[in-house]
């Protein structure tokens, strides 16, 4: 199994239940329970008021690591965007970067938005557009984040022709979005219901399924056992586990 969706870095508002603060601990964390890679991004990116003091807080620390996939955060509204995504890209060899809107405070109909994506063409690198961090009901009081609005992300994937992972949209969502685009994918970490696989097939090709654990908020055993109860064929199973996000990397 990759894990599309791992966060490194401290949570200000609740402990959480997984370590997310020692890399070693992590590792092993995962990788007992069968996570032979995982896609990891700073935590801290998504507060400090430039999501690059996070990124290189953070990322640094897993480049040459055979484990972990670094991945940037990049918010497009500030002036200094291209050069935080070179430096996601030539220093931290990030494959894909997330974009928060929600917590970033712009809209993805922005024209600045087209402008990153056309960059991140360019350097051929993968977008993630994160719907939340976490359950709303969660929230402190005084910061309530709504997810990112459906309509702007399928407003953006009908303009920008190329994939856009989507992370953390509940089942609703993502039974809403499938349609609006073939080149958008998903992750399972938020996608619960009885037989969630299953009904998660039956709204969006197994293709375009990516398996996630979204650690450290959530414990990894909810997304292994998703694909370990899924009713499928072994190639299915291995195809949303680590097929198509390999497909999406290019490695």
């Amino acid at each position: 199994m990759i894990d599309a969706d791992l966060l490194l870095g401290h949570y200000p508002f609740r402990p959480l239940p997984a370590p997310s603060h020692d890399l070693q601990r992590i590792k092993d964390y995962l990788q007992v329970r069968g996570i032979r890679r995982a896609c990891v991004a700073s935590l801290h990116a998504v507060f400090y008021a430039d999501p690059q003091q996070g990124n290189s807080e953070h990322l640094p620390q897993v480049v040459g690591d055979d484990f972990f996939l670094p991945v940037g955060t990049i918010n497009p509204a500030l002036y200094n965007w291209r050069a935080t995504l070179a430096r996601c890209v030539e220093a931290y060899g990030c494959r894909i970067v997330r974009l928060l809107p929600n917590y970033h405070m712009y809209n993805l109909a922005a024209p600045f938005v087209d402008d990153f994506l056309a960059e991140a063409q360019r350097r051929q690198v993968t977008v993630a557009i994160v719907k939340r961090l976490e359950d709303e009901r969660m929230h402190p009081l005084l910061m309530k984040v709504p997810g990112v609005d459906n309509g702007e992300i399928t407003a953006l994937a009908q303009r920008y022709p190329y994939p856009l992972i989507v992370l953390s949209a509940y089942l609703p969502e993502i039974k809403e979005l499938a349609s609006a685009s073939n080149q958008l994918y998903f992750d399972l970490a938020f996608a619960e219901t009885m037989n969630t696989m299953q009904r998660l097939t039956e709204a969006v090709p197994s293709e375009r399924l990516l398996f996630s654990t979204h650690t450290p908020f959530f414990y990894p055993e909810a997304a292994i056992g998703k694909v370990a109860h899924w009713i499928t064929s072994e190639e299915n199973r291995q195809r949303v586990c680590e097929g198509n996000l390999i497909n999406l990397l290019g490695r």
